[in-house]
């Protein structure tokens, strides 16, 4: 994390939590590509699953690291693996909590790397997270979760530029 004077930081995404969910995946996507190959399948077939196996790998392993928060001028910026989102800070309060995740509605959602809208506890929510249980919750328009490393520097980056404590 690096802040400015201003209270304008970069903020690294914490780190996945450990367990089954990111092993039982890659176990299945590698078993699944073994078992093409055990059975003599296509080359086609082969090829798909080995295509797929090494993207969705890729995925886990660089998802999280890419996963960037950024406060600058008035804006909180998420950059993902495809994409950079920008969310004005005006209006808005933050607090950290923890959410249960109940549904993704549409977007990334494999362990460690949760990208798009989820149905929170809390509401619809815009999730930019490598975990729920201990991030920044923005509220406003949209409702925006984060998990950053260090989420109280968050907090302080966000109140150096007007974002209230939430409740």
């Amino acid at each position: 994390m690096t802040t400015d004077a201003l209270g304008a930081g970069s903020f690294v995404s914490a780190p996945p939590r450990p367990g089954p969910g990111r092993a039982l995946l890659l176990f299945l996507v590698l078993g699944l590509t073994g078992l093409v190959w055990v059975l003599e399948a296509d080359v086609v077939a082969l090829a798909v699953c080995v295509a797929t196996s090494g993207l969705l790998v890729g995925w886990m392993i660089l998802g999280p690291r890419r996963l960037r928060y950024e406060v600058v001028q008035g804006h909180l910026v998420v950059r993902t693996v495809l994409a950079t989102r920008r969310f004005a800070l005006s209006g808005r309060s933050a607090r950290r909590t923890g959410v249960h995740a109940r549904l993704r509605l549409a977007g990334t959602g494999i362990p460690g790397y949760h990208t798009g809208w989820f149905l929170l506890d809390v509401g619809a929510t815009r999730a930019y997270a490598t975990r729920f249980d201990d991030g920044v919750l923005l509220e406003g328009k949209p409702r925006v979760f984060v998990s950053p490393a260090d989420p109280e520097a968050l907090l302080a980056a966000l109140r150096a530029r007007g974002v209230r404590d939430g409740v």
